[in-house]
């Protein structure tokens, strides 16, 4: 065994630095190689759409929701719910001012609708550029009386990759991934650490394949890294 940790960063699909960045910090040697690819979905943020507010529940929606904002700058000027502080870092860093960020506790799609629930007016309207297979935070929205106009901008699909490479752990940062990960089969149950609670439970479903779980306490590079910095994989 090396005598530096590694850890395989399957995911996310995009922006993956800041969580490499947050493995080495920690003292770990990491490897990308990213299981999922993120796919332009089927729909465009509607031309006409009048929100009241504007959520966001994953950084693959930033670009969709960029051009938009290029096209209609008024869309800046809408208050802003994100998921995630490394969310909406990135956000803030394109001249956005997001308003609500749950904290890292709450850093889901369930944690971002109780937080906009408790600050909108009745019957708002919200955009919600999501993934194709993203449903609950809307469902959330609707059953609660407000109008969702949820544009499906994006896709999460596996890559065709080969056997992985051996490493003290591999994270997970989506059910997804756990996924594709049992569909191209390994001969090894390494240790995981899983980005948030649908993931680990998406892991807990096929325990045979792994051995070691660990959800972080956040889906963040920051909670990636503390938990790297306390993880020590057993042989």
């Amino acid at each position: 065994m090396s005598d530096v940790w590694s850890v395989l960063v399957t995911g996310p699909a995009s922006h993956p630095e800041p969580w490499l960045a947050a493995a080495r910090e920690a003292g770990w040697e990491p490897t990308h190689w990213p299981l999922l690819e993120c796919v332009e979905g089927p729909d465009m943020i509607p031309d006409d759409v009048k929100p009241d507010w504007i959520a966001i529940t994953s950084s693959n929606a930033i670009p969709t929701l960029e051009a938009a904002a290029a096209a209609k700058p008024l869309l800046k000027k809408v208050p802003l719910a994100v998921v995630g502080q490394a969310t909406a870092e990135r956000l803030y860093q394109a001249g956005w001012e997001p308003r609500i960020v749950p904290a890292p506790g709450a850093s889901h799609a369930r944690g971002l609708a109780q937080a906009l629930l408790a600050e909108c007016d009745a019957n708002c309207t919200v955009l919600w550029p999501r993934s194709v297979r993203a449903s609950e935070f809307g469902d959330l929205l609707s059953e609660a009386g407000h109008t969702v106009v949820d544009p499906a901008v994006y896709d999460v699909q596996p890559r065709a990759v080969d056997a992985a490479p051996r490493t003290d752990v591999v994270f997970f940062a989506s059910p997804s991934a756990v996924q594709a990960w049992i569909a191209m089969g390994s001969d090894w149950k390494p240790a995981v650490l899983a980005i948030g609670w649908t993931t680990f439970e998406a892991v807990l479903e096929h325990a045979e394949h792994f051995s070691i779980t660990v959800p972080l306490a956040a889906p963040e590079p920051n909670a990636f890294g503390q938990a790297l910095e306390s993880f020590v994989p057993t042989e």
